[in-house]
């Protein structure tokens, strides 16, 4: 496993689609690094296996959302913001994908998958802004 060598304790930071895959492995990153994490993901039992495996205590917040809906993401970095006091950084992870070729795409598939890889970084990234956030990581 990758290590990280910035000194990240009691940084905050929001990774989106936090819960599974390459998103839960950067939680555990940093958090092996002291930071504090809030992640998000869509299904509540994800988000309750996530933080079991991560055993993040109280430098973990799980916040089921989803990132197409600008009340989700209000909600999210609202409650980050209440559980840590600021947010350091933002991590946009999001990522759907068709499963298929082009010409057998569902066009109801391909617009959920604009919104949340697409709508969902504009929202999370919009409201870091909108809200003055010393945002000094960003990926």
């Amino acid at each position: 496993m990758a290590q990280l060598s910035f000194n990240l304790e009691d940084k905050v930071f929001v990774i989106t689609g936090g819960s599974r895959g390459i998103g839960l492995e950067i939680a555990r990153l940093l958090l092996d690094q002291k930071a504090r994490v809030a992640i998000c993901g869509r299904k509540q039992e994800g988000l309750e296996a996530a933080g079991r495996e991560l055993n993040g205590a109280e430098r973990l917040k799980t916040v089921q959302a989803h990132v197409a809906k600008s009340e989700d993401v209000d909600r999210l970095f609202e409650t980050t913001i209440e559980a840590f006091g600021s947010i350091d950084g933002l991590i946009n992870n999001v990522g759907m994908n068709i499963g298929s070729g082009v010409v057998d795409a569902d066009p109801g598939l391909w617009n959920k998958i604009i919104d949340s890889n697409l709508n969902g970084t504009f929202l999370c990234s919009r409201i870091a802004v909108q809200n003055n956030l010393k945002i000094k990581y960003c990926l």
